[in-house]
């Protein structure tokens, strides 16, 4: 049986995509770290997300098995982020028929 979480993260670009992933993989979900991937991860084909132009936010994904979505909100509040204000949550649960959206620091 399983609960699967989906969330996109996303952040003004003035922040260092490097450093975010870093500071989100420190969650533990489950005993490992919570691994994330941004849009512009060099494994993927540029440009792989459609339009003749390239995100001006940076915009990490992930689905994750038993995420405590409460302590993963708690853990991004506690990364310093060079622009707060930006950072939004987009989630959603297995039984849910939409995404929640959370602005982190209004």
């Amino acid at each position: 049986m399983s609960k699967v979480t989906n969330i996109i993260l996303t952040s003004s670009v003035i922040e260092n995509e490097e450093f975010v992933i870093k500071e989100i993989e420190k969650f533990i979900l489950r005993g490992n770290s919570l691994k994330i991937v941004s849009i512009n991860n060099k494994t993927l084909p540029e440009g792989w997300y459609g339009g003749s132009k390239h995100f001006e936010s940076n915009v990490f994904i992930g689905a994750y098995n038993y995420l405590d979505i409460k302590s993963f909100i708690n853990h991004l509040k506690i990364i310093k982020w060079k622009d707060p204000e930006c950072v939004q949550l987009f989630y959603l649960e297995e039984d849910d028929y939409r995404f929640k959206m959370i602005s982190l620091f209004e």
